[in-house]
């Protein structure tokens, strides 16, 4: 749940500057969006820091999850009517992302041996990791969660004076009788 929560806010916080805001994702098409910029990330460690080995064994290790990720990463650009041109076009400027930043970071080799260690010793935190370790400088849709609306507030009760001259009149007229 806390990954969930963790990808709605970042789907929530991200667009790029410039861009029409894409339309808002479900919780599983935001798995597939950060699932798909972290595979890219380490594709390209596999291919520019001779990563290959690592990246085969995370792919492997993960298949079911990837698998189920770009399945929801591929339907949202159907359910949204964006189309297959509007997919390849984002999957092509998830990699253009990350192979910008490995020229931007000098340490993106050793980063990403990092990352490929730390996925195998804790399989359980993909999605975190997923997470960590978007692309900022692509768009992504916000959250389609629908925010709970705020109680609504019950306006003050009435006061006004008509029940103490109420009481005062019944003790007038008790202690009339």
């Amino acid at each position: 749940m806390l990954a969930v929560a963790g990808i709605a806010a970042v789907l929530g916080s991200s667009a790029m500057a410039g861009s029409a805001p894409l339309p808002c994702a479900s919780d599983d098409e935001a798995r597939g969006f950060v699932l798909r910029h972290l595979q890219s990330k380490l594709m390209v460690a596999a291919l520019s820091c001779n990563q290959r080995d690592a990246y085969n064994t995370f792919m492997q290790r993960f298949m079911p999850e990837l698998t189920d990720g770009g399945k929801a990463f591929a339907s949202y650009f159907t359910r949204t009517g964006l189309g297959a041109p509007a997919l390849n076009s984002h999957v092509t400027e998830i990699a253009n992302a990350a192979g910008l930043s490995r020229a931007a970071n000098p340490r993106y080799c050793e980063a990403t041996w990092q990352l490929f260690w730390d996925l195998q010793q804790e399989p359980q935190r993909l999605a975190e990791f997923a997470i960590d370790n978007q692309m900022s400088s692509m768009a992504m849709p916000r959250s389609c969660a629908a925010v709970a609306p705020a109680p609504a507030r019950r306006p003050a009760p009435n006061r006004t004076a008509a029940p103490l001259e109420r009481e005062a009149a019944v003790r007038n007229q008790v202690g009339r009788n």
